[in-house]
């Protein structure tokens, strides 16, 4: 008799409470605060170096939990002077607080609380100083001809998955840090006379203004240049477009790259299945390597002299520039699958995006000009690289920070990725895997992935002891 009163007791209090521990959903694809959609009327001015304008966020709680604030990221906040003000909700002006420690960090408190289901819109001014440097933002001048990338500049919703704010710190160089679901955009970028933009999305040019919509976009990008050329083409359906400076000794190169664009765009099509925008836009700009964007891809000029870049026809042959500027267009739109289409986190799990990517450059692009010889002695330097660099061990599902040493983060999440991915398609054949890949990228388009999703579609084909000493081997 006293166990089914405890047991009434026990059911009482769940059905009073909810049973909110159990109900508590931890899918960060289903619970979490959606930035439905940016819309943003942006002024870019050459002459101050500045963009500035207006930004509206259409914001839904997807979560459980009731917010009071929320956080809105100004990453370049902490490397530039840049400002975002007069924020607004339903015309009122509401409070603000920058964190001391993280200037990108605006805690903004709500003048009433949102409940799940429940959608806002806030809005706010920026105006943002762009620094003359050779990044993913900021600007270069050479031959009196400017090129700006802008990005990680315009003001983003934080990510929130019903209990954590993930406020990552921004990272200039090397890596990302940028935890974000698909979002529409609608912005109009206005220019000064003979500047043209590149973005992610489609553009649309009226006069001196640029419309740019696009569905499904991790974030917004722009490139700027007073002095751009391009060529075109349609690989698969979709169209290529590839953006340079125009100097006239650089058709030939121009011309490889975005052949070599095209090539792999179609092998990772054909690989891992269909590319989610409507056209793909590759820039080269000056900047240290290269970085993805949904739709958009910045690509570093060559590290040659002035008189190289005006004439890459020529230097490209007497230095052998062009191979690694393909392989790393490759490197960059595989990205377009492995962190545009199917996301990550790439502050804790950067190797689900850098390692995929460095997988399809090393392997898949590496082998599309290969014939079978060529292939069994790849094959061989693959499995000899493997035992030098990562001999019984090499963990490569770590977060950015667990990275301490000056080229591990690299040896770990590119290369180590790159092995590991190599690693399983030799225990489970070409086939199996690429069913395998065919399939996490068809279940996790559109949305973030975690590595323990990946290991669930690898078990799903194959629990022989091979596969789980790679994974042990690889992942922690």
């Amino acid at each position: 008799m006293k166990n089914i009163i405890a047991l009434i007791l026990v059911l009482s209090i769940c059905l009073l409470s909810g049973c909110a521990e159990k109900q508590k959903n931890t899918d960060i694809n289903t619970n979490y605060l959606s930035a439905d959609k940016y819309e943003m009327e942006i002024d870019f001015d050459n002459s101050k170096h500045t963009i500035s304008g207006t930004a509206y966020i259409t914001i839904t709680n997807k979560t459980n939990t009731v917010l009071d604030e929320l956080h809105i990221r100004n990453y370049t906040a902490n490397i530039t002077n840049s400002k975002f003000t007069n924020f607004k909700i339903s015309g009122k002006k509401i409070k603000t607080h920058t964190d001391e420690k993280d200037k990108s960090i605006i805690s903004v408190s709500l003048n009433k609380k949102l409940r799940p289901d429940k959608t806002i819109i806030i809005s706010m001014d920026f105006k943002t100083k762009i620094p003359k440097r050779q990044d993913k933002f900021g600007y270069a001048v050479f031959k009196e001809k400017e090129i700006y990338n802008l990005s990680t500049c315009f003001p983003t919703l934080s990510f929130f998955d019903g209990e954590k704010w993930y406020d990552h710190p921004y990272i200039e160089n090397f890596g990302e840090s940028n935890l974000s679901h698909l979002s529409n955009y609608i912005v109009t970028v206005n220019t000064p006379d003979n500047f043209s933009v590149v973005a992610t999305g489609d553009e649309t040019v009226k006069g001196n203004s640029t419309k740019i919509t696009g569905e499904n976009l991790r974030e917004l990008a722009l490139v700027i240049s007073n002095s751009f050329s391009s060529l075109s083409k349609v690989s698969n359906g979709t169209k290529i477009n590839y953006y340079y400076l125009n100097f006239e000794n650089n058709d030939e190169f121009s011309n490889a790259i975005l052949e070599a664009s095209c090539d792999s765009f179609e092998l990772f099509s054909d690989y891992f299945g269909d590319y989610i925008h409507s056209e793909l836009d590759i820039v080269h700009t000056f900047m240290e390597s290269a970085m993805e964007y949904s739709g958009l891809v910045m690509c570093g000029y060559p590290d040659a002299s002035d008189d190289d870049v005006k004439n890459l026809d020529k230097s490209s042959k007497e230095h052998g520039f062009l191979p690694s500027q393909q392989s790393r267009v490759a490197h960059e739109i595989a990205h377009q699958w492995f962190y545009s289409a199917v996301g990550n986190n790439p502050y804790l799990e950067p190797w689900l995006d850098e390692g995929f990517a460095e997988y399809c450059e090393d392997v898949l692009y590496h082998n599309l000009s290969l014939d079978t010889d060529g292939q069994k002695k790849f094959d061989l330097f693959m499995k000899d690289y493997i035992k030098q660099v990562a001999k019984d061990r090499l963990i490569v599902n770590k977060g950015y920070p667990d990275y301490t040493e000056s080229d591990s983060y690299s040896k770990h999440v590119y290369d180590g990725g790159s092995m590991f991915l190599y690693e399983l398609k030799e225990v489970l054949g070409e086939e199996e895997f690429e069913r395998v890949l065919k399939e996490y990228y068809n279940t996790y388009k559109y949305k973030i992935a975690k590595t323990v999703n990946f290991l669930k579609i690898i078990k799903k084909y194959d629990t022989d002891n091979k596969t789980d000493s790679i994974i042990k081997k690889y992942i922690e």
